[in-house]
């Protein structure tokens, strides 16, 4: 019979998330893990096979940390803006848990998109562009991709060099009409043939 979890799955995942909030993911070992809980390492392996496990639920965990953000971010005006904004905000107010979902090289068990509720999540971002304002869902996902690689360099300058959330929210409206116009006036074919 095997032994009984001293600690259960949700309480070794919370005492490596904030392991990994301190860096990344690479801080998170047996070793520190067992520290944190005032044990050994032991506990942790009858819960989970080995680290690669643990380390993708801290992952998973960090993923619904931002998507709780980002959900509550949809509920103002300009939704999709406030998204954009959020995701910069993320960066220089949690730059650890920014790091850990977007900088750092995902956990092998994390690289399908449905994990971590990804793929619901950018199908949900692509139906409020393309209702907004009145475009498919594939011209929907072009804008977007194009936004994400803008806001996450956004979000790179400023941790560095911090702006207000106006001037965020200035910069992400001019790039994301410059876009919209762009895909909306089918520009975007003559570059993608």
């Amino acid at each position: 019979m095997p032994a009984k979890p001293k600690f259960t799955k949700a309480e070794i995942i919370e005492a490596a998330y904030e392991i990994a909030l301190k860096g990344d993911l690479s801080l998170v070992t047996a070793r520190e893990v067992g520290k944190a809980l005032g044990t050994s390492s032991s506990p942790i392996f009858t819960v989970f096979e080995n680290m690669e496990q643990l380390k993708a639920e801290v992952w998973k965990k960090a993923m619904s940390e931002f998507y709780a953000r980002v959900e509550n971010a949809e509920k103002g005006d300009l939704p999709y803006r406030n998204v954009g904004v959020e995701t910069v905000k993320t960066a220089v107010e949690q730059p650890n848990l920014f790091r850990i979902l977007f900088i750092n090289k995902r956990p092998t068990e994390c690289k399908n998109l449905n994990v971590g509720g990804e793929e619901a999540t950018l199908n949900r971002i692509y139906s409020l562009i393309a209702n907004s304002y009145g475009i498919s869902t594939d011209q929907a996902k072009l804008i977007h991709d194009q936004m994400w690689f803008y806001t996450f360099g956004l979000a790179m300058h400023c941790v560095n060099q911090p702006l207000t959330e106006a001037e965020i929210k200035t910069l992400l409206s001019l790039q994301f009409h410059a876009v919209l116009d762009f895909v909306t006036e089918g520009k975007e074919k003559e570059i993608l043939k």
